[in-house]
């Protein structure tokens, strides 16, 4: 009977150890995840802790910083989105729940998909071998991601979208500091490949330019060997960019000079015919510049040329009134319009200082808007007032092409002997 008693009792035991066994990881981890109120020392990992440490293969160091927590949960959050051990994203807030619990004073905050700390180390502080160290893991880290992506892991393209920056902080850091640049791909470097400072990859460098030059004395004439050119000078992307901005503009400057010269000959000959004016007020609408197609295409692709022209047609012969300034001249208003344009553009585009080129382009408006009151006093509408002044500003600067046409049209119907009705 006692060794009947005994058999029952060891094949229970045995019954309850296989059920036990036969449960899936995730069941078990979320049934340690949820016990997450055992107490445990500083840096010392709790039981829950330790057995999920133990299944996703991770690590921790037993020191509570911001890192070693951190980086303890990014290798569980890695694991978890790989597929190296499954658990619900509730189950990975808990675990981080948990090492916040045995880590208090790091502060660390945790969602459904990683962990962060209130005061991270500043990496700039880091010195070379901590840099490349700290690579090193992100490597391991990004390789690991990259196998789980391709197999499918919907969640470690997350993942290693979250640590493209943090790599790329590293490198920039390292490059500061004076060292070499890390290679973070997951593949044997190509030989004649160098790495990177974007994202650590291989590149293939453009090979170094020969000239072949005679031997040096002691070698026989007809020998000769290479001599090594001085390196290209390579610029960056902000350089090149300004240089293309400077050639662009430098292009449509000298355009538009061409154009002047040729205008010249034609426009005092050339009518554009307006509907009978009243005196005392615009008599053409701001809006109203599709009455004129001619002008308003001419102030829309050639405004400099447009503005002087108006400029010259409206100088006074015998001199400007007592109180209403002189007009300019058709070319001293063309080079002043195209200083001014030719300033804000290689200085706010082509020197990348667009702060500086605003200002330019605010002397542009004061000077419009100076000969815009000028036109005013002229054909005697009201000027110099504040209301005045503000309307003149803001058509110049919501609508600029509006008011060249504006302007162009007052001064061509009260040239113009013979006005179309």
């Amino acid at each position: 009977m006692k060794l009947a008693a005994l058999v029952l009792v060891l094949l229970a035991a045995g019954a309850a150890a296989s059920s036990s066994h036969l449960r899936s990881p995730q069941a078990q981890l979320s049934v340690v995840a949820a016990n997450v109120s055992e107490p445990s020392q500083e840096g010392s990992l709790p039981i829950n802790l330790a057995v999920i440490a133990d299944h996703c293969k991770c690590k921790f160091i037993g020191v509570c910083t911001c890192m070693a927590t951190v980086d303890f949960m990014d290798c569980v959050a890695d694991a978890g989105a790989s597929g190296a051990c499954e658990f619900k994203p509730s189950d990975f807030t808990k675990s981080c729940d948990a090492m916040a619990e045995t880590c208090p004073t790091v502060g660390l905050q945790c969602t459904q998909e990683k962990a962060t700390c209130l005061h991270p180390p500043d990496i700039s502080k880091k010195s070379i071998p901590e840099l490349n160290a700290e690579l090193a893991t992100l490597k391991s880290r990004k390789c690991n991601l990259e196998g789980a992506a391709a197999a499918g892991y919907l969640n470690a393209k997350a993942r290693l979208a979250e640590l493209a920056p943090r790599i790329q902080g590293n490198l920039d850091v390292l490059k500061i500091k004076g060292g070499e640049p890390f290679y973070m791909g997951c593949a044997p470097m190509p030989v004649g490949y160098k790495a990177s400072w974007i994202g650590g990859e291989a590149y293939a460098p453009e090979p170094e330019p020969y000239s072949w030059q005679a031997a040096p004395a002691g070698q026989p004439a007809s020998q000769e060997f290479a001599a090594p050119l001085p390196p290209a000078v390579l610029l960056s992307p902000s350089e090149k960019r300004g240089w293309i901005m400077f050639t662009n503009v430098s292009v449509y400057i000298l355009l538009v000079l061409f154009c002047g010269i040729l205008y010249d000959k034609v426009r005092k000959a050339h009518v554009y015919p307006q509907k009978m004016f009243n005196d005392g007020q615009f008599n053409y609408g701001i809006f109203g510049c599709f009455e004129d197609v001619r002008l308003s295409l001419m102030s829309c692709f050639c405004p400099a040329l447009r503005w002087a022209d108006s400029m010259d047609k409206a100088v006074f012969p015998q001199g400007p009134p007592e109180g209403t300034g002189q007009f300019l001249r058709y070319w001293p208003a063309l080079l002043l319009f195209l200083l001014l344009t030719a300033l804000q553009l290689y200085i706010g585009f082509a020197a990348l200082f667009p702060f500086v080129g605003m200002a330019f382009g605010a002397l542009l408006l004061v000077v419009v808007v100076v000969y815009r009151q000028r036109l005013r006093r002229k054909y005697s509408i009201e000027a110099g007032s504040f209301k005045s002044i503000f309307q003149d500003c803001m058509v110049w600067t919501c609508c600029p092409c509006c008011a060249l046409v504006q302007e162009a049209r007052e001064v061509e119907s009260r040239r113009v002997d013979c006005l179309s009705d």
